[in-house]
């Protein structure tokens, strides 16, 4: 029987030289040497393949696979989870990192109680935020309902899981919206789910939209609705094939990412010909639901800012 790591760490890299360090050290310096690093370089300009080479010649736990064009986050996870050797599969990503004895504390728990998805907390480094796991007994329907968050960085899924996920889903382009997608496939595939209430991920966010008011453009606007929308509707058709029982939740999940990335667009642009223009674009692209949603949301937080009232971004998505 071949020998697994107990962790496969899957980090997907495009174009990002000189920002890996800190995923790479964080991994390094936990205390817990049974682990394997898979990067999955998608198909980067830049010097990132170099600098994966390096880490590669400092730690012979580094594999790096290569894709020779850009097929996106989500393929480039589906790649790792097809090489990943681990009994437990984790995501990070190449400019995040993890808290001290992150992969000790997991591998005590997993060990003591073995669970097909182990899921644990965020912090944002910069907005100073934590997220801390919930706790349900339907994984998929708070997915859906919003309820819990979607990120797949914070669920630790055991090699059964991820094998399931390979045969029975395919990859498509998404660099928006995948996460719902990923964390659909888990918790349609896992049996027993398990929570550890501690904060493990650290989630540099300061490159999120809110950080980039002012340069979003319609082309943009328009590649986001289209990943979106991708994801939701593969979310639809993998609920309807292998858990037809939630296909309404999955719809309603699929029209939530529309919607916000409508709200989004609109609401950290300064200039209404743009918000106005914006708006149009979901109209004519026919997607009237987020078009609907963004007319009414978007005009009860303008005005709440401008009057200087409490309107925060976690609106509500129904």
């Amino acid at each position: 029987m071949e020998n697994r790591p107990f962790f496969s760490i899957l980090i997907p890299v495009c174009n990002q030289e000189n920002k890996m360090d800190i995923s790479f050290d964080s991994v390094r310096s936990q205390g817990f040497d049974d682990f394997e690093i898979v990067y999955v370089d998608d198909g980067s300009t830049d010097g990132s393949f170099a600098q994966l080479e390096e880490f590669a010649k400092r730690d012979d736990r580094v594999r790096i696979v290569r894709h020779e064009k850009n097929r996106s986050l989500l393929a480039a996870r589906f790649t790792g989870m097809k090489e990943a050797r681990g009994q437990y599969i984790l995501f990070l990503d190449s400019d995040d990192y993890y808290s001290e004895n992150t992969l000790i504390t997991l591998n005590d728990v997993l060990t003591r109680n073995p669970v097909d998805v182990l899921v644990f907390g965020l912090k944002y480094v910069y907005a100073k935020r934590e997220v801390m796991p919930l706790i349900t007994d339907d994984y998929l329907k708070a997915l859906f309902t919003g309820e819990m968050a979607p990120g797949v960085v914070v669920k630790c899924c055991s090699r059964k899981v991820v094998e399931k996920i390979t045969e029975t889903a395919e990859p498509f382009y998404c660099n928006m919206g995948e996460d719902s997608y990923m964390s659909t496939l888990v918790f349609s595939n896992a049996r027993t789910v398990g929570v550890i209430e501690k904060l493990f991920y650290n989630y540099v966010d300061e490159g999120g939209m809110s950080a980039s008011r002012g340069t979003h453009t319609i082309e943009k606007l328009k590649r986001a609705l289209e990943n979106m929308d991708a994801s939701g509707s593969h979310i639809i058709s993998y609920t309807e094939k292998y858990k037809p029982e939630y296909l309404e939740g999955a719809k309603e999940a699929a029209a939530r990412l529309l919607r916000y990335v409508a709200l989004q667009y609109s609401l950290y642009e300064e200039d209404y010909r743009n918000v106005f223009e914006a708006l149009n674009l979901l109209r004519k692209e026919g997607y009237r639901d987020a078009f609907d949603f963004a007319c009414s949301r978007l005009m009860e937080i303008k005005v709440k800012r401008s009057l200087g009232m409490e309107a925060p971004i976690g609106f509500d998505l129904k």
